[in-house]
């Protein structure tokens, strides 16, 4: 069943997670645990050096879903 590089977005996921070793610090700020394997530039390939792991917040600031989470808490 191996699909190459026609492996969707979720299948890709677990192959990085499988093969790449994740830090125990995020990759970005190096001060909270990793949790989050995050892509660094949009494209979706096998490719390791395209990948981080990230601590939660980290992750949310660098795809920009922070900034509408503190727009819903100023009401």
């Amino acid at each position: 069943m191996w699909k190459g590089d026609k492996v969707k977005y979720a299948g890709l996921h677990v192959w990085v997670r499988r093969y790449k070793k994740q830090p125990k610090l995020c990759e970005h700020c190096n001060e909270k645990p990793s949790i989050d394997l995050a892509n660094k530039d949009g494209i979706y390939n096998r490719d390791f050096n395209n990948w981080e792991y990230l601590c939660r917040k980290c992750h949310m600031i660098k795809d920009g879903r922070i900034k509408n989470l503190k727009q819903y808490k100023k009401v």
